[in-house]
């Protein structure tokens, strides 16, 4: 029993790194592209239907884990978040294409359809409200009045030598992630790609941390990020 608690502890850390790890790095394009990309799906359902449901069919788990983090910032319905569970294989994609490659892409286009198709039904029948409170918010912050410059090489020796509290704290959580993944203490049993997608997307969260400046931080990152979702 003890082993299974904690195998099951290793993956919820891993998933819930990993999400929080994509939302800080969705959070920080969206501030940059002063949320254009957001505007281009979040009004269409259809649009977002389809974009969850290709996240869904890349093989692995990490679109999966998109899905969720766009999920939590209300990019994505519920039921596009549907449509991308119905759609991922997950790491089963792997053996699936080496096995049997022409069946698997003919599987992997039909639950791509399905999957967009539940997404619709799903949202058109089927509203859960409590979870959509309980495990979203109001979207993203976006501050139109004042211009983010998220990297100052002026700021840059100030910030990792004198960083604040939040800084500090971000920053700690970010490398304990790194070190897990690496040393594969995490995700330790995962296929080499993935180990290595993982530890390049938690390094550029550690660029994210180190660069931004503190106002971005706190009240983008620390505020929204930390305090509503992790």
């Amino acid at each position: 029993m003890n082993i299974e608690i904690y195998s099951t502890l290793k993956h919820a850390i891993m998933i819930t790194g990993f999400v929080f790890v994509m939302m800080l790095i969705i959070e920080y394009i969206n501030i940059q592209t002063k949320g254009l990309w957001v505007n281009l799906i979040s009004k269409d359902k259809w649009k977002q239907y389809v974009f969850a449901a290709l996240l869904g069919v890349i093989p692995g788990c990490l679109g999966a884990f998109t899905a969720v983090a766009l999920f939590s910032h209300r990019l994505i319905s519920f039921g596009a978040i549907v449509a991308a569970m119905i759609a991922t294989s997950g790491d089963e994609a792997y053996v699936m294409f080496s096995m049997f490659p022409q069946k698997a892409a003919l599987l992997t286009l039909i639950i791509f359809v399905l999957g967009i198709l539940a997404g619709y039904l799903t949202d058109k029948f089927y509203t859960p409200k409590e979870i959509s409170i309980k495990c979203s918010d109001k979207g993203f912050s976006l501050h139109k009045e004042e211009k983010c410059q998220c990297f100052q090489k002026n700021m840059l020796w100030q910030q990792l030598t004198h960083p604040s509290i939040h800084r500090f704290s971000l920053a700690i959580i970010i490398i304990a992630l790194l070190i897990s993944f690496a040393a594969g203490w995490i995700a330790g049993n995962a296929e080499l790609w993935i180990r290595i997608t993982i530890i390049f997307v938690v390094s550029f969260s550690i660029f994210i941390i180190v660069s931004v400046p503190d106002h971005f931080l706190e009240k983008h990152l620390w505020e929204h990020i930390v305090k509503n979702h992790l």
